[in-house]
């Protein structure tokens, strides 16, 4: 198994060599997430999660749903285009 700390001593281009279909930028923000956590154990709540880079609400919520089985809401960014344009729902106002 491979973990994320194990990307912070990789350059970009041994990582986009070791997984098929990684873009320049994945491999970038995956090194960079090696070297945020840095041997650390991943965070266990959702704000903590954030705060690594390249990790957003959707992936954060499935991680701690999936993961940990705590309970979080997952929307999937074409769940929450159709939403939007069903309900004339403003962007701005919720699913955030």
């Amino acid at each position: 198994a491979i973990y994320v700390s194990d990307y912070q001593a990789l350059t970009t281009e041994i990582i986009m060599q070791k997984k098929h279909g990684l873009h320049t930028t994945k491999a970038r923000i995956l090194k960079k997430r090696g070297e945020t956590l840095n041997g650390r154990e991943i965070p266990q709540t959702e704000q903590d999660l954030l705060s690594l880079p390249g990790i957003g609400r959707y992936i954060a919520n499935s991680y701690l749903m999936f993961k940990l089985q705590i309970k979080r809401p997952i929307v999937d960014t074409n769940v929450k285009r159709f939403l939007y344009r069903a309900f004339s729902i403003e962007k701005k106002t919720i699913l955030k």
